[in-house]
């Protein structure tokens, strides 16, 4: 058994078909791309940096999300795909994101947040050289 980078976590496909005709690969995002994106979520759902609890942030999202006018949450949704197109090189773009149909664009964030945050998470497989 060994280490093989490309083998313990999957590429960052994306395929946004039948809704919009965009489909591809982001690439891998760096370091600085990932730590930016971290603060940038925490900034928009107004997280503190010291709030580590997954079930407490999960309550203080909640709260700032009902607290939100409706006006609020179309800037918040625009400010959130800027977000995820920039830690993934605008591949695919904040635009294409919010094009999306509701439960497709929460599924997609839902899967890059659990790739970029948790990227072994039951995808981890080291493989033996050929």
């Amino acid at each position: 058994m060994g280490f093989r980078a490309k083998d313990v976590v999957p590429t960052l496909d994306f395929d946004f078909r039948p809704f919009l005709d965009v489909h591809g690969v982001s690439p891998e995002p760096s370091r600085k791309q990932v730590r930016h994106f971290q603060r940038e979520i925490r900034r928009v759902f107004g997280l503190s940096d010291d709030m580590d609890d997954e079930k407490q942030a999960s309550v203080q999202i909640l709260k700032f999300m009902a607290s939100l006018s409706e006006e609020q949450m179309s800037e918040h949704d625009e400010e959130l795909a800027q977000v995820y197109g920039e830690v993934c090189s605008e591949k695919p773009t904040a635009e294409q994101i919010l094009e999306l149909p509701h439960r497709q664009q929460q599924a997609y964030i839902g899967y890059l947040t659990g790739e970029l945050l948790n990227p072994t998470a039951g995808t981890s497989q080291s493989s033996t050289s050929s």
